[in-house]
């Protein structure tokens, strides 16, 4: 009887700190460079893909693709946005999503390194995947 009790305790314990760990407060942030935030892009940035024209406000972009992207993104004024995966917005030199939006349509990219000179995206739709190396002109 002393060993059931004793089982049971431990049990309970376990189950319990399970529960707590399970409620912790997760991590999900972007990673802290250490260096200041760099200023809003600002420029033309161009690949055999397109061209992207930021403003230098940190909201809107004049998008101008080519080929097969101007049948899947229209051209135009949208906004964009850089996110850590999809768990909120951050500054682009750690982001991991780039997201541009016109009306009720959005369309992500996957960003690697993004920085004021480079920004490198992929997109992806069901069939094939288009690789963007945005690089600043000037």
């Amino acid at each position: 009887m002393k060993t059931f009790r004793s089982v049971s305790a431990l049990a309970v314990i376990a189950a319990l700190l399970l529960c707590l760990s399970a409620c912790a407060k997760s991590n999900d942030a972007p990673p802290d460079p250490g260096t200041p935030e760099p200023a809003p892009l600002d420029g033309t940035f161009s690949c055999d893909l397109g061209t992207l024209v930021f403003n230098g406000d940190g909201k809107s972009v004049t998008v101008d693709f080519s080929g097969e992207m101007e049948e899947i993104i229209p051209d135009g004024e949208m906004t964009y946005y850089f996110k850590w995966d999809n768990f909120g917005l951050c500054r682009y030199d750690v982001a991991s999503v780039f997201q541009l939006s016109v009306g009720d349509k959005n369309y992500e990219f996957n960003v690697t390194s993004a920085s004021e000179q480079k920004i490198p995206l992929v997109y992806r739709t069901d069939s094939k995947e288009y690789t963007l190396d945005l690089v600043k002109e000037g």
